[in-house]
């Protein structure tokens, strides 16, 4: 194949990968909040080159026991061919262990729940092999996660986390016809880094959502059951660790 024909479809790949792909389903970043008894976090980011915006907060009422949300929505495509647009809210809830021995250890198992609806199209109206897919549907997950290195070992923190998420579609078509998913699972590790101390923090995740079967034949049909990488970076406040004044 002439390298005129296999640059532009290798540029488009990588690009995709950047920008977090493009996809009917379309998962965000684990947030992985490190909060106690008391405490409130906030996040705010981007996935991929700024292809969509995500935002998260954690509280801890009680000790052992936090309530987590999550935001997002699309900014710009994986290529140029089409608008394409994904919203979604998640709310969840989970339990938390701090372990303080030689290498403190934070230790979480969370589970939500979420709603999204989404608007992807396959190249242009005009172009042969367009596909328009909508979508609403709901998403249940289940994640655990640890982190090293808390606040007590100094600046830098950092973890594994792994989600497992089983997607149910409400309405699911294909240029306005009924279609069948090729997949509702997806399993979605991450490693992540936090850097700083105090109420400003910064964290930077990687990490893929992988579907648990590809089964369309149709090239269209990719945006039914895609991998995406899953790369995102932003900002931890941590409202209780702002400097108190004194009386």
């Amino acid at each position: 194949m002439p390298l005129p024909d296999i640059l532009p479809q290798r540029v488009a790949l990588i690009c995709s990968v950047l920008l977090g792909g493009c996809s009917v389903y379309t998962p965000t970043i684990p947030s992985t909040p490190l909060v106690q008894k008391g405490e409130v976090e906030a996040y705010a980011g981007v996935r991929g080159l700024m292809s969509s915006a995500e935002v998260g907060a954690a509280w801890s009422p009680v000790n052992h026991v936090m309530l987590t949300t999550e935001a997002a929505v699309r900014l710009v495509n994986a290529d140029d061919s089409s608008p394409s647009q994904n919203r979604q809210l998640n709310l969840g809830a989970g339990v938390y262990q701090r372990f303080n021995g030689t290498v403190p250890m934070h230790v979480a198992l969370v589970g939500g729940v979420g709603h999204a609806t989404s608007d992807v199209r396959n190249g242009n109206i005009s172009s042969p092999g367009f596909a328009r897919y909508q979508a609403t549907y709901s998403r249940y997950y289940a994640q655990g996660y640890v982190a090293f290195f808390g606040e007590e070992a100094g600046w830098l923190n950092g973890g594994v986390s792994c989600r497992a998420t089983w997607v149910d579609y409400d309405k699911l078509r294909r240029n306005d016809q009924p279609v069948t998913p090729a997949t509702t699972f997806y399993l979605e590790p991450t490693v992540f880094m936090r850097f700083g101390q105090g109420a400003l923090q910064s964290q930077l995740s990687i990490g893929s959502s992988l579907p648990n079967a590809r089964l369309n034949g149709d090239p269209a049909d990719k945006y039914l059951d895609a991998r995406n990488t899953l790369i995102g970076y932003g900002l931890i406040f941590r409202p209780g660790q702002l400097p108190r004044r004194s009386r």
